[in-house]
């Protein structure tokens, strides 16, 4: 069978015994047809891919600059288009079986400029001068006086202006 066939009759499969909607379907061809035609540069066909094939697929996308869960939403087409062709015994294997799944990059924390954190130190040591004057210097100060979330260890928060948590005798 051709690949155009395969891809029409896994698309009829979804369509009569998953109810997928029409837009669904029409994902799921662009996204199959793109891959056929991927191996038919190379001159193979989707009955005849391998493991190899579709990592390379995955990382001509990933050249190509598409997002990792755009390729992760092909590779979802993928597995179920070559599941479906083991279940019609016109495959013996899965090559998607044991392909994972692209991961998509962690962004980065944002970091605090020096004027943002010293702006936070000015604020504190003012209401840490407060605080002095209502409470006789409790120990609270030391921790307020840079906040966890500016990025520093915690032994350099509570180093950080013991001033500030100096008790007024």
């Amino acid at each position: 069978m051709k690949d155009g066939h395969l891809i029409d009759a896994f698309l009829e499969m979804m369509s009569a015994e998953r109810g997928a909607a029409e837009n669904t379907i029409e994902a799921y061809r662009a996204d199959l047809l793109d891959y056929c035609g991927f191996l038919a540069q190379s001159g193979k066909a989707i009955s005849g891919a391998t493991r190899e094939d579709v990592a390379d697929y995955l990382s001509h996308l990933a050249g190509e600059g598409m997002a990792a869960s755009s390729s992760a939403r092909r590779l979802s087409a993928l597995r179920q288009v070559h599941r479906f062709l083991v279940s019609e015994a016109i495959r013996a294997d899965d090559p998607t079986r044991i392909v994972s799944s692209p991961k998509p990059g962690r962004a980065l924390p944002r970091v605090l400029s020096v004027e943002e954190v010293d702006r936070l130190l000015a604020l504190a040591e003012t209401e840490a001068a407060g605080a002095r004057r209502r409470t006789s210097g409790s120990m609270f100060c030391s921790n307020y006086s840079m906040p966890r979330g500016c990025g520093f260890p915690s032994s350099w928060r509570l180093n950080a202006r013991r001033c500030a948590a100096t008790p007024s005798i």
